[in-house]
């Protein structure tokens, strides 16, 4: 995730004006690498592979042996690969000897590169604005501001620097491709595309400007051209994270969710302090319900970026499936950190509710309700807190309450359904759970109580379908299997309902300490259902020798 640091450049935007006439027009075929132009790559975070590709294509306009400049160099952060290249590169001009203002002007740009290593962006403003001061090297200058600006995801004033910049120096290296992000990032995917092609037609295997034109066809919905560009950018520079990083999101969008795990694993292989790439790891392993590893990833989130308000509150909702109490204790956390944060109270309501404390639910419950009054989940809590506590008219209040925002949620309907089977009004429980399941045919819970209310009504037959109905879309779930088995006991097919009690007893889980579950005690009536059975079949084989 991008930092966000404040930091002082409104001098340097206003002497950006400045740069209008400092430099020579364009020149049809990139010109050698100065010094100052080099060490403005190096100090303005280029890629590494992009500033030796420049070497070597556009040679040098000076002696890089200096051990003065090599100094300057080390000092702005420049990678090995550099060295390296600088050691192969043609010197084309005899640059003269440099002036007093050069030599400030190089000292500045290395001083800012390492202020910036350093996170230390308000000085490196600082150190830059001083050349803007003494008229030194605005294209330079401009370009490593530009760098703070997008860092600062301040786009629409990058654009405006890397803009004069190229209208002054469109040999400039690497102003396209900044030029091409700020575009992307305002929202403009036709000119950030146009910039990158410019910067990929000075160099082909610029992974920046693949990226970026990647993400620029992405947002076109040119899907194929865009996974063409990000494996480009990829392939250009394997261990380039943020390729990784919008691959991978590519392969989510076309629900291709294992080889999108693979790539944000690459990623973190590369940056494991990458805390975007850990947030969208634990985003996907939520949509694919591995709650487990979506919250070792939040937590990874939390641990590296504390402020990211969104991670913290999405780790709740992930202990919500396994761990109530300590999702409580996230969402606590979390409010006392940012009192103004919008919390998912209603997903607090559920897990207080998970640990019996109703009553500190129920709040959270009309807290949500004023939160999002269109909301029909609140009213869905609430009302199955009233019902629990048998104030059914309360209840029924909150489930048509909930009916009325959203005639669409078959939960509402099935548990006013709920309602009227507790009040043994089974003809309208029966019609409500058919408008419930009408709306949601997928929804075990209204089947299986459906099942119940014609079972109770005097149908079996019925029923038993309800059951068999709710168990071929939930063949795990205990109530249903454990409801078909006693119906199936009393028809008097005992080999089917015990072949039920048994399975349900193999399939309900232990007990958690703490959270509230439905304890169905399934293996205990697997083992009376036995008994019974063996009951009457001793009965009958001794009414049998008796005759």
């Amino acid at each position: 995730m991008r930092r966000s640091i404040a930091v002082s450049t409104s001098m340097l935007l206003v002497a950006a004006g400045a740069i209008l006439g400092f430099c020579s027009a364009a020149n049809a075929s990139p010109r050698p690498l100065t010094k100052s132009q080099l060490l403005a790559l190096v100090s303005g975070k280029v890629l590494p592979e992009v500033i030796v590709s420049e070497i070597a294509s556009d040679s040098l306009a000076f002696n890089p042996d200096t051990p003065s400049y090599r100094a300057l160099l080390k000092t702005a952060g420049a990678d090995p690969k550099i060295f390296a290249a600088l050691r192969k590169a043609r010197t084309t001009i005899d640059a003269p000897p440099d002036t007093n203002q050069d030599t400030a002007l190089l000292h500045h740009l290395a001083n800012a590169g390492q202020l910036m290593d350093s996170n230390h962006f308000s000085e490196a403003s600082q150190e830059l604005a001083a050349s803007f001061d003494h008229n030194l090297g605005h294209s330079e200058i401009g370009f490593v501001v530009g760098t703070i600006l997008l860092d600062q995801q301040r786009y629409d004033e990058a654009r405006n620097i890397y803009s004069e910049v190229l209208l002054h120096d469109s040999d400039f290296p690497e102003a396209h491709t900044r030029l091409s992000s700020a575009y992307y990032n305002l929202g403009e995917p036709e000119n950030a595309l146009s910039e990158a092609k410019t910067a990929l037609a000075r160099n082909p295997d610029n992974p920046a400007a693949h990226l970026y034109a990647g993400l620029a066809l992405l947002s076109l919905q040119s899907v194929a051209a865009a996974k063409f560009e990000l494996a480009e950018s990829i392939r250009s520079k394997p261990d380039y994270a943020p390729a990784h990083v919008a691959f991978a999101s590519l392969l989510a969008e076309q629900h291709d969710f294992p080889a999108a795990i693979a790539e944000y694993k690459k990623t973190l292989a590369i940056d494991p302090d990458d805390a975007r790439a850990h947030f969208n790891l634990a985003a996907l392993y939520s949509s694919q319900k591995d709650f487990a590893s979506a919250i070792r990833e939040y937590r990874e989130v939390k641990r590296l970026d504390p402020d990211v308000l969104e991670a913290r509150q999405n780790l709740a909702l992930a202990l919500l499936h396994d761990d109530p109490t300590a999702a409580i204790s996230e969402f606590d956390e979390l409010a006392a950190l940012a009192p103004d944060f919008p919390i998912c109270h209603q997903c607090l309501a559920g897990a207080l509710y998970r640990v019996s404390k109703y009553s500190e639910a129920e709040k959270e419950y009309h807290l949500a309700a004023q939160q999002d009054p269109a909301s029909p989940g609140p009213h869905l809590g609430l009302g199955i807190i009233l019902e629990a506590d048998q104030k059914y008219d309360e209840a029924m209040r909150e489930f048509r309450q909930a009916q009325q925002l959203d005639a669409n949620s078959a939960a509402a309907f099935g548990e006013a359904g709920r309602v009227h089977f507790l009040q043994k009004d089974f003809a309208s429980a029966i019609a409500e759970l058919q408008r419930a399941e009408e709306i949601d045919p997928a929804d075990w819970i209204s089947l299986d109580l459906h099942g119940q209310v014609l079972e109770n009504s005097g149908d079996r037959d019925a029923a038993i379908g309800k059951y068999q109905a709710a168990l071929a879309i939930a063949p795990k779930k205990i109530e249903p299997r454990l409801h078909l088995a006693e119906a199936l006991e009393k028809k008097g097919d005992w080999p089917l309902a015990l072949e039920n009690y048994r399975q349900a007893a193999l399939d309900e889980p232990p007990m958690k300490p703490g959270i509230t579950q439905m304890n169905f005690d399934a293996q205990r009536k697997y083992a009376d259902a036995q008994a019974r059975y063996h009951s009457r079949a001793s009965d009958a084989r001794t009414l049998t020798s008796s005759r």
